[in-house]
C-alpha cells in the first residue's frame, strides 16, 4: 500500500511538471472570401518593409508559419509562376508600454482625543458659585508612518501576426490584389521577445488559418503545449 501512494504521488509530480509553462492569452480573427479555397500551392513572401525572403528572421518565423500550413494541406514552391496563390507574412512588436501608477502615499495613524468636563463648587462671601469647564486629552501619539510604495511597473508588450492570402491568378490578368483569406493574431504581454512568443502566436493560429472565425476568438495556450512543439517541429 506504502509503494502504491509513493507511485501515485510521484505520477503526480511528474504531471505537474509536465503542465507547468508560461501561459499566454491569444486573439485570432480569420475571415475569408465566403468559401474555402482549393488553391493550395503557395509562395510565401514577407510583407514588412524592408524585408526581404533572404532575411533570417523571415526564415526563422516563416518555418513555423509553413509548418501550419501544411496542416492545411498547403503545398509550397519558390516559383512564382506556379503559384496559384502568395502568401504575405507580416509581423512585428510593440515599443514596451507602461500603465501609470498612483505615487506613493504616506498614512499617519490616527491621533484621537479625550474630553472631560468638570463641574466645581465653591463658598465664598455668604454664598455658593459654580464653574464649569472641560479638558481635553490627546491619545495614541505613535508618530510613525506607514510607506505605502507601490510595485514597480512592468512593461507590455503587444506581438501580431499578420497572414494574407492573395489570389496569383487573378493577379496575373489585371494586377489586382484579391485577397482569398487573412488571419490576425494578436498577443499582448510582459515578454518583449519576439521570437519566444511567434512559435505561440502560430499555434493559435494553426486551427483557423485559411477559415472565417467570424469573430476575434481568445485562446490560452501554454508554452509546452503540444500544439506549439508540433510548430517548433519537436513532434
Amino acid at each position: 500500500m506504502r509503494h502504491l501512494k509513493y507511485l501515485l504521488v510521484l505520477y503526480l509530480l511528474l504531471v505537474g511538471a509536465g503542465c507547468t509553462g508560461q501561459m499566454y492569452m491569444v486573439k485570432v480573427d480569420s475571415i475569408n472570401a465566403g468559401y474555402e479555397s482549393q488553391k493550395k500551392n503557395y509562395i510565401l513572401l514577407p510583407s514588412n518593409e524592408g524585408v526581404n525572403v533572404n532575411d533570417l528572421q523571415f526564415q526563422e518565423y516563416s518555418l513555423y508559419v509553413k509548418r501550419a500550413l501544411s496542416r492545411h494541406g498547403f503545398k509550397e514552391t519558390t516559383d512564382f509562376n506556379s503559384a496559384d496563390v502568395a502568401i504575405f507574412l507580416r509581423y512585428g512588436i510593440s515599443d514596451p508600454q507602461v500603465n501609470p501608477i498612483s505615487s506613493p502615499r504616506l498614512v499617519f495613524p490616527k491621533i484621537g482625543a479625550e474630553t472631560s468636563t468638570f463641574k466645581a463648587s465653591s463658598y465664598s462671601s455668604g454664598r455658593y458659585s459654580e464653574t464649569y469647564g472641560s479638558i481635553t486629552k490627546s491619545t495614541n501619539l505613535n508618530t510613525s508612518l506607514t510607506d505605502l510604495s507601490p510595485p514597480k511597473p512592468q512593461p507590455s508588450y503587444s506581438r501580431y501576426l499578420i497572414i494574407v492570402c492573395i489570389d496569383l491568378d487573378v493577379y496575373r490578368q489585371d494586377k489586382t490584389m484579391q485577397q482569398l483569406w487573412k488571419t490576425t493574431v494578436t498577443s499582448s504581454g510582459s515578454s518583449g521577445d519576439l521570437r519566444e512568443v511567434f512559435p505561440i502566436l502560430v499555434a493559435a493560429s494553426d486551427p483557423y488559418i485559411g477559415m472565417n472565425t467570424g469573430k476575434q476568438i481568445e485562446i490560452h495556450l501554454n508554452e509546452n503545449d503540444r500544439r506549439v512543439k508540433q510548430i517548433k517541429g519537436l513532434e
